[in-house]
Formats: C-alpha cells, sequence, structure tokens
C-alpha cells in the first residue's frame, strides 16, 4: 500500500519521476535484467529531474548545470560509441537522461549545436579520416560512418568540404 501511494504521488505530480522510480525498483527488484548501466543512467535522470522539480535552494542552478553537463557527456560517449550505428534521438535521450524536449536546448548550450548536426559533422570527420587513411570504397566508408546512403553520403561531404569523397581522397581541387 505505501508503494503504491508513493507511486500514484510521483506519476500524479511529476509523470517522468514517477516513470523513472517505478522503472528504477522493477529493475532492481527484478535482478537488473537490463544490466546495471541501464540502471545508472535511469538513476542519474531520476535525480536529476526531482532536482530540477523539488529543490527550491539557491544551488539548484549549479545542480541543474552540472547535471547538464554530465548528462551531455553521457550523450557524446553515446554518439562517439555508434557513430557507424542506425540510431534514434530517443536511444541518445536514454543514454543521456534527458527528455527529447530537453536534450537539444541542453546540447546547444553545451555543445553550441543541435544533437544531429553534431552527428552529422562527426560521422563527417570520421569519414574524412577514413578516406585519408584507408582504401574503403566510398559506399564502404558511408556505411562505417552510419550514412543510410552512399549518395547522401557524398553530398553531405561535398556541402562540407567543398569536394567530393573522389576528389578529396584523389588531391583534386573543387
Amino acid at each position: 500500500p505505501k508503494a503504491v501511494s508513493w507511486r500514484m504521488a510521483l506519476s500524479d505530480h511529476a509523470p517522468a519521476i514517477g516513470y523513472l522510480g517505478i522503472e528504477i525498483a522493477t529493475q532492481a527488484l527484478g535482478g537488473f535484467p537490463l544490466g546495471r548501466d541501464h540502471v545508472d543512467r535511469l538513476l542519474h535522470g531520476f535525480l536529476a529531474m526531482v532536482a530540477r522539480r523539488y529543490s527550491a535552494s539557491p544551488e539548484r542552478d549549479a545542480l541543474r548545470l552540472a547535471g547538464n553537463r554530465s548528462q551531455v557527456e553521457r550523450a557524446l560517449r553515446f554518439i562517439e560509441d555508434n557513430l557507424h550505428a542506425d540510431f534514434a534521438l530517443n536511444d541518445v535521450c536514454l543514454a543521456a537522461g534527458l527528455s527529447t524536449a530537453h536534450i537539444n536546448r541542453c546540447f546547444q548550450s553545451e555543445v553550441g549545436t543541435s544533437v544531429w548536426q553534431y552527428v552529422k559533422a562527426r560521422r563527417l570527420e570520421r569519414a574524412r579520416d577514413l578516406l585519408n587513411d584507408t582504401a574503403l570504397s566510398v559506399s564502404q566508408i558511408a556505411a562505417a560512418c552510419g550514412f543510410a546512403s552512399a549518395s547522401y553520403f557524398t553530398t553531405s561531404f561535398r556541402d562540407r568540404y567543398g569536394r567530393s569523397p573522389v576528389a578529396w581522397r584523389g588531391g583534386v581541387e573543387a
């Protein structure tokens, strides 16, 4: 009964906090079926949300900024580890412990760009390095860097670097 009233109270006032609390408890009671790292990410998000919602102290803003910074760092790690993969914004949000509505604001504040602009820039930098250091084909590099198609990769690369990937590799000027 106490657990039910606790869940209901949190859910009535802050649905996201209630959801995370229930998910953390479920994971812990179930022996961490999704792993302790997953629960750590949930817990960081939970604590940040509680601090933002209920703290009325002058230290709240400092705590919020520090929390956002560590959450953005977790998002950056996730992105770096998954540059080659197809992932959604929700995957980045889960890794960071931020909502989809909040992640771009935090990213803009800490990194100076949106999540997807950052992902695209990092993928293009990785592709440029592969063009310089490997003999992989343009299609192979596009796939290895998480681009859905070689044509989109080529267009994006030309927009960023002023040359096509083939011209970049061959040292041809634009």
